[in-house]
């Protein structure tokens, strides 16, 4: 059923001529594409793990330093709150002291525009006297008051 003749060499030849052929035109090429892209991958790859770990580096520089310049804000921010506390309790002494001192001076003043008020009334007061003991006995007689009593009892009365 199969016989060997010249035509099955020249098939088998030119099978291997094909082949060949088809080894140096097609899977040749195709073969160092693909190793080329696979380096090409393969370099990018690393690149890549290259520049993640760049970019990590950098980003652990970036969180420290911006670490440090949170604190220091903190400490800034802790600072302006110390100082407008310390102004702020400067600030409220020294109204407290101002008005301390306007309240002394015046109670002073009311203390004595009272202690004048009650010599006026004292005086008024011995004046109303001998005006009313004057109309009731005559305009000779003369009482005599004690002025320290009378003193006294306004000063209780106020």
């Amino acid at each position: 059923m199969f016989d060997i003749n010249f035509t099955l060499v020249i098939f088998l030849i030119s099978f291997l001529i094909f082949m060949a052929a088809l080894n140096e035109l097609f899977l040749k090429p195709v073969s160092e594409a693909m190793e080329r892209r696979a380096k090409a991958i393969a370099d990018d790859h690393e690149s890549a793990k290259r520049r993640r770990e760049d970019a990590k580096v950098q980003l652990d520089n970036y969180e420290r330093q911006l670490a440090e310049i949170r604190g220091e804000a903190q400490n800034i921010i802790n600072g302006a709150i110390s100082e407008a506390q310390a102004t702020r309790t400067q600030a409220i002494n020294k109204l407290k002291e101002t008005g301390r001192s306007k309240l002394d001076a015046t109670r002073t003043k009311l203390h004595e525009e009272r202690r004048e008020l009650v010599d006026k009334l004292v005086s008024e007061e011995e004046n109303l006297v001998q005006l009313i003991v004057g109309k009731l006995l005559g305009e000779k007689a003369r009482a005599s008051v004690n002025s320290t009593e009378v003193k006294r009892a306004l000063e209780e009365a106020l």
